[in-house]
């Protein structure tokens, strides 16, 4: 209950600063950071910095740009931001954010990073890339994901080669310390991402083999579109169950995700930046 009362509270009051400016959280369990930005000038925002610590204040350097196609016809071919900041306190802090977007062939590419270095030693570390590589009868995607602090941390890959001849995709992935090697009963869509079927997997911190299922869907609401995953491991010592949403792409990010052991909640993440 403290840890849902927790998170509530949260998403309340990032969701109510995102009202008024650039917003970053992040929260696995109940270790929590959120850095908050406001336009000063063109090139200048200052920013709040909360967290498990206490808050701080801060001044930012941001630049942004975009190029474009020549021709008739201008298309966007790749775009980002960087920022960079001084924040004041208990102790100085630096924080860092790069994202990146890149849409011309052949690789098509998003990429949300931020670092934050404390003076008394403390950091954390965001970093989520999506990128996708369509090659004529084959087609590769994948998606990474890292938080990391000094007390907690999420490691997810996610893999994919769709083979259009044979109209299935081949996944692998590494899900904290599960090894997950599957194929699609069914692929939906041409661009291989969503599917479902099965495969096997390997727990390498308990050393325990089995069996996995998955499923990767679309969901659609009026706040916007999702790309949900089910993953199910049945190994030998247990049952592990992961499930995930993220938005599909675009300027801004959410992912958040839920991993139960034998059915039993043993761990949440939450990424979001709004731009």
């Amino acid at each position: 209950m403290k840890r849902i009362t927790t998170i509530t509270t949260l998403l309340l009051l990032v969701l109510s600063l995102t009202l008024f400016g650039e917003t970053y959280l992040s929260l696995i369990d109940e270790s929590w950071k959120t850095e908050v930005t406001f336009p000063l000038s063109k090139k200048l925002n200052w920013g709040i910095a909360m967290g498990n610590t206490a808050p701080r204040i801060g001044i930012l350097y941001t630049e942004n740009w975009a190029d474009y196609s020549t021709g008739f016809f201008k298309v966007k071919t790749r775009d980002g931001s960087f920022s960079l900041g001084l924040y004041f306190g208990e102790g100085i802090s630096v924080s860092t954010t790069l994202i990146q977007g890149s849409y011309s062939p052949p690789i098509y590419s998003q990429s949300f990073n931020k670092i934050q270095l404390a003076s008394d030693g403390k950091f954390h570390r965001f970093s989520y890339g999506n990128y996708r590589v369509p090659l004529g009868k084959w087609s590769l995607g994948a998606n990474m994901l890292s938080i990391k602090d000094e007390s907690t941390k999420v490691n997810y890959l996610k893999a994919y080669v769709f083979v259009k001849d044979f109209n299935r995709s081949f996944r692998l992935s590494l899900n904290g310390g599960i090894l997950n090697l599957g194929v699609d009963l069914a692929t939906i869509g041409s661009l291989g991402e969503l599917g479902y079927g099965g495969g096997v997997c390997y727990d390498f911190s308990k050393r325990a083999p089995g069996l996995s299922a998955h499923w990767v869907f679309p969901v659609s609401l009026e706040s916007g579109n999702f790309t949900g995953e089910i993953k199910m491991f049945v190994k030998t010592d247990g049952v592990n169950t992961k499930l995930s949403f993220r938005t599909p792409g675009g300027k801004n990010l959410l992912i958040f995700g839920l991993g139960f052991e034998n059915f039993t909640l043993d761990e949440f993440f939450l990424g979001l930046m709004v731009n």
